[in-house]
């Protein structure tokens, strides 16, 4: 696989662990494909079936390789513990935002990685704007997006199914001052 070299992005929080991002590799992708087992996280992320591990190597061999996309692991400490990531639009300096973490839910660490995309995205990608997809099924996630900042743009309506019901895909944004004024 011809993986591609990208940043490492660290934040120190204020009781001095460590969540980092670093770039998305092949040493990461069998942690990634025994998280997608659970039925719960892919309910949670829009993911309909569960991959088997060479279907999901390769799932994650066409990204890693698109020049378009920054995809992550988050660490909190050594621990790989989730993934996150920004789809670029790079002509209209946007993108589409992504995270799930497989443990460690509720303890700080997603909203630390998110803040680390954040800076990293709006500060040296340069976006205008950073946008995402949440299930409005998922009330948690979608208060998550919302207490970091996150403003309610749309909602595409019956866009998906979960658990063999329609269901509406909620987007929210953030843009580039909202980020300033928030950091």
């Amino acid at each position: 696989m011809a993986w591609r070299n990208r940043v490492t992005i660290r934040l120190v929080s204020a009781s001095s662990d460590l969540v980092r991002l670093e770039p998305l590799a092949a040493a990461h992708l069998e942690q990634t494909w025994r998280w997608l087992q659970d039925p719960a996280l892919r309910a949670a992320i829009d993911s309909l079936a569960a991959p088997s591990l060479e279907g999901n190597a390769r799932y994650w061999e066409s990204r890693l390789t698109d020049p378009h996309r920054s995809d992550f692991a988050v660490l909190a400490g050594d621990e790989h513990v989730g993934n996150c990531g920004l789809l670029r639009d790079d002509p209209r300096s946007k993108a589409e935002l992504w995270l799930y973490l497989g443990t460690s839910r509720r303890a700080g660490i997603g909203r630390r990685a998110i803040r680390l995309l954040l800076t990293h995205g709006f500060g040296e990608l340069g976006l205008e704007r950073i946008s995402l997809r949440v299930l409005s099924t998922n009330a948690s996630a979608v208060a998550f997006w919302r207490e970091l900042g996150f403003v309610d743009e749309g909602c595409w309506r019956r866009d998906t199914v979960v658990d063999g019901t329609r269901a509406d895909s909620l987007w929210l944004g953030m843009l580039r001052e909202e980020w300033d004024a928030t950091s």
